[in-house]
C-alpha cells in the first residue's frame, strides 16, 4: 500500500473536507480511514465551496492524482441548494452532474461509486439563518435527497444516507458536522463496503 495508490478516494466540497491549513475542522475521510484500518488508504479530495458543476473537473483531477481507486466517494449539492432558486431545476442539475462523474468513474472498470446525500441546515446560537429558513432548507434536502435516492436505485449505486443521521447535536454550525458528525458519516459510508465488519 503507498500514498499514490490508495484504495479510497473521497471527492466533495466541505462536508467531505477542508483541505486547508487554517481550518481544522475534522471531515468524515479521516475517521473512514480509522475504521477501515490497513485494507484501504484513504484520500480526501474535499474542497469548501464546489458547486456539483465543478465536480467532474474535481474528481478528474482527484483520479489523475490518486490513480486507481477501488472506490471513489462523491459528495455534493449543499452548496447547489444554497443559492438554487428553481428547486426541481437545480436538483435535476445536480443529479445530471453526477451521472457525468459516474460515468467518468464507469470508464475505470475496477473502480465503484458511493454517494452521500445533502445534511440538513441545522440551528445554533450562532446561526444566522431565521427558523423559517430553516424549515424551507429542510424541504428543500427532503425533495433532493429523495430524487437523488431515485436517480442511485436506477443505477445500482450505493448511496448513504447521512441526512436522517445527523442530528442538530452532530453540528459545529449550521453546516458543518462536527467530530461526532463526521464520525457518523464515516459509519454510514462505512457500512456501504462490501466486505467490512458492521
Amino acid at each position: 500500500m503507498t500514498n499514490f495508490n490508495p484504495k479510497i478516494v473521497c471527492v466533495g466540497d466541505s462536508i467531505t473536507g477542508w483541505n486547508s491549513s487554517i481550518v481544522r475542522i475534522p471531515t468524515y475521510p479521516q475517521f473512514l480511514q480509522e475504521l477501515v484500518g490497513e485494507r484501504f488508504n484513504v484520500r480526501d479530495y474535499g474542497m469548501p465551496g464546489l458547486y456539483s458543476r465543478e465536480g467532474l473537473e474535481c474528481l478528474t483531477r482527484a483520479m489523475q492524482r490518486f490513480p486507481n481507486p477501488e472506490y471513489v466517494i462523491l459528495g455534493f449539492g449543499t452548496n447547489d441548494l444554497g443559492e438554487g432558486h428553481n428547486l426541481e431545476l437545480t436538483s435535476q442539475r445536480i443529479i445530471t452532474n453526477y451521472n457525468q462523474m459516474i460515468n467518468e468513474i464507469a470508464k475505470s472498470k475496477s473502480t465503484k461509486p458511493i454517494l452521500i446525500n445533502v445534511p440538513n441546515i441545522v440551528a445554533t446560537l450562532d446561526n444566522p439563518f431565521s427558523i423559517k429558513f430553516i424549515e424551507q432548507a429542510k424541504q428543500k434536502r427532503d425533495y433532493h435527497n429523495q430524487k437523488l435516492s431515485e436517480y442511485c436505485a436506477t443505477r445500482n449505486i450505493p448511496l448513504a444516507d447521512i441526512c436522517s443521521v445527523l442530528k442538530d447535536e452532530h453540528f459545529f454550525d449550521a453546516l458543518h458536522p462536527n467530530e461526532e458528525g463526521a464520525r457518523l458519516i464515516a459509519q454510514e459510508v462505512y457500512k456501504l463496503l462490501p466486505g467490512e465488519k458492521q
